[in-house]
């Protein structure tokens, strides 16, 4: 039993120190209490200090894989069984919006939860709430800088591609067509961010009962260019013809199944051919008379075709075009029904492929390397690591564990907002498989930033702008953007689209693996008690950057304040000569124009001066383990739970 300390009790096991949860090593401090003796280090006043709120979890030394990761991996996976399970009843017999955001929001605030409850002594949980939000925040910043990116992309690194669709006639073909003029006419397309405005009717049909599938399952309505065509999305064109192809059991052209999915921008559809005839279909007005030029020619000898326009529940609203016993040659099963609106029939004997240009940019490799390393990769581990420098060198961030926390909570923020925009976007379906795979990526590299921040306090690294910044995101990028390049790359090069999925999860199995290897360094950091020391006023309450007002000012902190404040002997001599200068030079800062100040931050951020650590080795006393204890505030073994004495008592 450690002298003074009150609550230490003896560990059995030295070397690899003791598993219990929180509740469980305050039950086996219980029983052992004892008065401190008078004026002793880590007295009564310290221990009720470090025990207001729960104790540390207690970890192996230096174990890869233990028995509470395992548990910790199995309560993630089986509240996300859970929450598919859940979110699906919903979605399903309560509210679609209701299910689709539970399960597009729960993954991430799972594996917060998991976490926090993991290091709920080193976090602050108001401030994890803060960084979750400030990274939301930052995404409208990112939005406009990729708006940008996409566009100078798409413009020098795809590649413009033309192909020809050719589906046969009875095979998809007719009703492909019918479709799209259909739907050109239902929609008066205007600016590309402009919702769709649905007509009354098309000669007697109403436009309200166009199905979901001529969306192309999405509410995007095509839309008219700067040069007056008509540009649809890859997704539309590709939906469309897969429906076509469905309804009467035919085949979808190559061309739109191996080429379209590659396709980073609009299609264009120049022209449209069938029976010798050919079309310019590039205009809204050209694909809206497409299906009337097509097949809506008078037969030779007939003055009146039975044919009407109909809705059928198992074909898109169309031309119904009869044979001699009065069914459709469309669906055999499906009769012709009068709307008062005649239409003409195609000749009987002309038959053969429809054939359907299709215009558009395609992905290449470059294109799909610039995409997931830079804008993917780079930009969107750069918002993580903005949101959690910001409070790098607060004082209430005393503990590896509450950064490691604040980085997953920053991460977490930015996942559930893509997740909610990819839900809206494709559907309900995408946030199944972005449970599994791009949340927990996410928080990885959001963990990857928030560790090697952790070194740079805690560990002393980080002399040089190299390691301070891009050692920081470096493997968070890496990681990422190769997760989506195996995934971006061109369905028509290198990789089987088989394999890339099993890739993928291999890059991310790699990244959770790099991730532990990163962790392990900081795991001999002594437990401070964060609540404890905001209950006693000893560091600042939990703030958002719009309350602080440093949401910029913060990442240009070089130095520890709190160190340089409260124990400037433990700062280095290069730090110490700068803070003896710098009463000196704050007169002559306040004298400095902005520009002068700004040329300052930079410069300092590219040649900073050796950082400080709030941390220093020692042996535990009980466990023999070797530890690194906080310098300023009252720790604990991360091993077995020694309690080491205030070094700085207010």
């Amino acid at each position: 039993q450690a002298q003074g300390d009150p609550f230490s009790f003896p560990n059995h096991c030295p070397k690899l120190g003791v598993l219990r949860t929180a509740t469980g090593a305050m039950e086996e401090r219980d029983p052992e209490r004892a008065p401190a003796e008078a004026g002793q280090p880590g007295g009564q006043e310290s221990a009720q200090l470090l025990r207001a709120h729960t104790a540390p979890v207690l970890i192996p030394v230096h174990t890869f894989w233990h028995g509470a990761c395992v548990d910790r991996a199995c309560q993630i996976f089986g509240l996300f069984v859970v929450l598919s399970i859940g979110g699906t009843i919903v979605y399903t017999l309560v509210s679609p919006i209701l299910g689709s955001a539970a399960l597009a929001i729960g993954p991430s605030f799972i594996i917060i939860w998991i976490f926090y409850k993991r290091f709920q002594c080193s976090t602050a949980k108001l401030q994890a709430c803060y960084t979750f939000s400030e990274a939301i925040l930052w995404m409208l910043v990112l939005f406009i800088v990729i708006e940008f990116v996409d566009k100078w992309n798409e413009d020098f690194t795809s590649e413009h591609v033309v192909l020809e669709c050719e589906m046969e006639a009875e095979e998809g073909g007719k009703v492909f067509v019918n479709a799209l003029s259909f739907a050109a006419n239902c929609f008066r397309t205007g600016d590309k961010d402009s919702g769709p405005e649905p007509l009354k009717d098309w000669d007697g049909l109403n436009c309200s009962e166009l199905p979901e599938e001529v969306l192309g399952g999405s509410g995007l309505p095509p839309h008219v260019g700067e040069n007056g065509t008509l540009r649809m999305p890859g997704f539309y064109v590709t939906r469309i013809a897969k429906y076509a192809a469905n309804q009467t059991k035919g085949t979808v052209c190559s061309a739109v199944e191996d080429f379209l999915p590659d396709a980073v921008s609009d299609v264009v559809i120049p022209s449209m051919a069938f029976a010798g005839v050919s079309l310019q279909t590039e205009n809204r007005t050209g694909l809206m008379g497409a299906f009337d030029k097509l097949f809506g020619r008078s037969a030779e000898g007939e003055e009146d075709c039975p044919c009407t326009k109909d809705f059928r529940e198992d074909a898109v609203p169309a031309y119904d075009f009869c044979s001699e016993d009065g069914f459709c040659n469309v669906s055999a099963q499906a009769s012709c029904a009068a709307r008062g609106s005649r239409a003409q029939c195609a000749l009987a004997q002309e038959d053969g492929p429809v054939t359907a240009e299709l215009s558009f940019q395609t992905s290449t490799v470059l294109y799909a390397f610039i995409k997931a390393y830079f804008r993917a990769g780079f930009l969107e581990e750069l918002l993580k690591y903005v949101a959690v420098r910001r409070i790098l060198f607060k004082d209430r961030v005393v503990d590896c564990g509450g950064l490691i926390v604040y980085g997953l909570a920053a991460a977490a923020g930015f996942a559930t907002a893509e997740n909610i925009q990819y839900t809206i976007m494709n559907g309900v379906l995408v946030t199944y498989a972005r449970m599994v795979l791009s949340i927990p990526l996410h928080c990885c590299t959001g963990m990857m930033i928030g560790i090697h921040l952790g070194y740079r306090k805690f560990l002393g690294e980080g002399k040089t702008c190299l390691d301070k910044f891009l050692f920081a995101i470096a493997m968070p990028v890496f990681i990422h953007g190769t997760y989506d390049f195996v995934l971006m790359l061109p369905r028509t090069e290198y990789l089987p689209h088989a394999v890339r999925p099993l890739l993928a999860m291999s890059v991310m199995v790699l990244g959770f693996v790099i991730c532990r290897c990163m962790w392990l360094r900081i795991d001999n950091v002594c437990v401070v008690h964060v609540k404890d020391l905001q209950s006693a006023g000893r560091v600042s309450k939990s703030a958002c950057c719009c309350w602080e007002r440093d949401c910029c000012r913060a990442w240009f902190v070089q130095e520890d304040p709190v160190l340089q404040e409260k124990s400037p002997s433990r700062v280095s001599p290069i730090s110490l000569s700068h803070a003896g200068s710098a009463s000196s030079q704050s007169e002559t800062e306040d004298n400095d124009s902005f520009l002068m100040r700004l040329s300052r931050s930079f410069s300092s951020e590219l040649l900073p001066e050796a950082p400080t650590c709030q941390t220093a080795e020692d042996i535990c006393p009980d466990c023999r383990n070797t530890v690194r204890v906080h310098v300023l505030y009252p720790s604990d073994c991360p091993y077995c739970g020694h309690s080491f004495p205030d070094p700085a008592p207010p």
